[in-house]
Parts: C-alpha cells; structure tokens; sequence
C-alpha cells in the first residue's frame, strides 16, 4: 500500500470487520481504508467528490473484483445513491475529513501553499459553478474575507490579512497560491523561526468555505447515522477544531438520546427510538505515526456504535 491513511490501525481494529459485512468510505482519497476493509474480509461502497481517485479505485477493483463500488459524488448526497442500488443498513462507516497528500502535493489543484499553482481548492474541478478560491479572494468583501478565515481557520490576524488581500488585489489579480501565501506572510510578518506555517490557517480556512465542508458534514452524519445495523459504527477522522466540535457534539447528542435542535434536519421520533453509544476517549496518533507522517500530528479519531433498535 503506497498510501497509509491517518489513524489506519485504530480505524480498522475499531471497525470490527465482519465477512462480507457493507461498508461506506466516504472520502476514499487513494483507498488506504478501503484496501485494508477489503483485505479484512469487507465489501465497499465508496465515493469522493474528486474524479481522479478513480484511478485508485481502478486499481482496488482489480484486486477485489465485485467486492468494491465507487461513486463520484460528495459524501452528502452518498444516502440516495445508496439506496438506488438497495444498500438499506450499513455495517461501518469511516469519513476522513483531511485533505489527502496527492491533493496537497499536487501544486496544480491549488490546496498548497509551498508549491506554486493556480488559486483553485476546489475538491470537484469539474463542478463549473462551484465558485474557487481565486474567485473568492477576489471579489468578497474585506469583511467577508475577515469573517471566514476567522471563523474556518482561528486565524486571530483575519483582519489584517483580508486588509493585505483587498490592497493587493486592487493592484492585481490575485491568481497563483503563490500570491496569496505572499500576501499572508508578508501580512503576518513571517519569520523562518516559526514552526508552522502563516499560511497554514488562511489556506484551510478558504478551502473549508469553497467547499462547503461544515454543512456536508452535518447533513451527512445526520443521513448516515440512519443507515446503521445494530452494532455498526460510524468513524470520523477529523483534523480541525470546527469539525472535530460538530462531530464531538452531534455524537454526544445520539449518546444522550435527545433531539438536538441545532441540527435542523435530525428526525426527532428516529433519534428517541434508536440508541447509540459514543466512545468517550478521542483516540490521536501515536508519536511513532507523527514521526513517520507529520501531517497526521492534528488527527483525532471519533467512535460512535448503534446498540439497541427499540
């Protein structure tokens, strides 16, 4: 396996793979769960908003013939696409919420602030009116600029960079990921001392808002805990404060077995008839996988099990 996903021990042991047991892989990425849910005994349903995973999937199917489905879309829309093809009950789910390294490496997609490559972020490239991050950068208003690389990345210098953003734009387009990561450090006066980069915040705090990330997740876990067996699991691998809280609460709101009406979609009546029980430990990487992957270091691991259909 060329590509060893973030937590992958704790994910498969946690899972509890049954033979020929239903599986969803909801950000399959370059397959690392889903080959070792396969070489486990497990048959997988997968999706990924980004087409060109499907050469991964490709090379999966060879190897695991009729054991192993994709479907390009994002994870949100998985509950309807699955029930056209008769999966009503799941025995596992697992969701990465990282952006996966062939994106970040791939200066062309527009993720990485160290490489040099057209301002995109978008995780569908063949979605036309999904706005991009050039189109962002260059036409929100400073306040909105402010609020959102705030909000999405804790970034406590938001302001002065949406400052620095709007007066370089006024110059020039704004086009190249180099731009932007100029623009943040020369806004956060940048020293090479510093262990992680400026960029870092602003860069997943657009990505996050282009793509829509923190609505999908909710909408989705409220569909995909629906579609749980009596002992499946959802597994959720977050990397940001913002998910890990909406993950941690929607979790603990099925643990308690009370309508949580911050979630506007949840059926009150399916979630007082069914019973879940959250793993209270958050599990993290060991420092032996932070060593041998150093993007795995913010990674935690949420658990929560369906026990009881009353």
């Amino acid at each position: 396996m060329n590509h060893i996903p973030v937590l992958a021990k704790e994910v498969i042991e946690n899972l509890n793979i049954k033979k020929d047991g239903i599986y969803l892989d909801c950000t399959f990425g370059a397959g690392g769960y889903s080959q070792l849910i396969l070489e486990s005994g497990g048959i997988v349903y997968c999706c990924d908003q980004d087409i060109t995973t499907k050469k991964y999937f490709n090379d999966l199917s060879a190897k695991f013939p009729n054991k192993i489905h994709f479907f390009h879309t994002n994870f949100n829309f998985i509950d309807e696409i699955l029930a056209q093809n008769n999966i009503e009950k799941l025995d596992g789910i697992v969701m990465d919420l990282g952006v996966s390294s062939m994106q970040i490496d791939d200066g062309g997609r527009g993720f990485s602030f160290q490489k040099d490559g057209p301002l995109d972020m978008r995780m569908n490239q063949s979605d036309e009116n999904l706005q991009s991050a050039k189109d962002f950068v260059n036409y929100a208003s400073e306040e909105n600029l402010a609020d959102i690389i705030y909000y999405y990345g804790d970034e406590r210098d938001a302001r002065k960079i949406a400052r620095a953003i709007v007066n370089a734009r006024e110059k020039e387009e704004i086009s190249t990921t180099s731009q932007l990561s100029n623009i943040v450090k020369k806004a956060k006066n940048f020293n090479f001392k510093q262990k992680i980069d400026p960029c870092t915040k602003t860069f997943q705090a657009i990505r996050i808002y282009i793509n829509n990330e923190m609505n999908f997740l909710i909408t989705a876990l409220q569909k995909l805990s629906k579609l749980l067996r009596i002992g499946g699991k959802i597994l959720v691998v977050t990397f940001h404060s913002i998910e890990d809280m909406i993950v941690k609460k929607f979790f603990s709101s099925l643990d308690k077995g009370f309508y949580n009406s911050n979630y506007e979609l949840l059926n009150e009546n399916f979630y007082a008839n069914h019973q879940f029980k959250m793993e209270k430990k958050v599990i993290t990487p060991s420092n032996q996988e932070i060593k041998e992957n150093i993007r795995s270091r913010s990674g935690k691991l949420r658990i929560i099990e369906r026990i009881l259909d009353e």
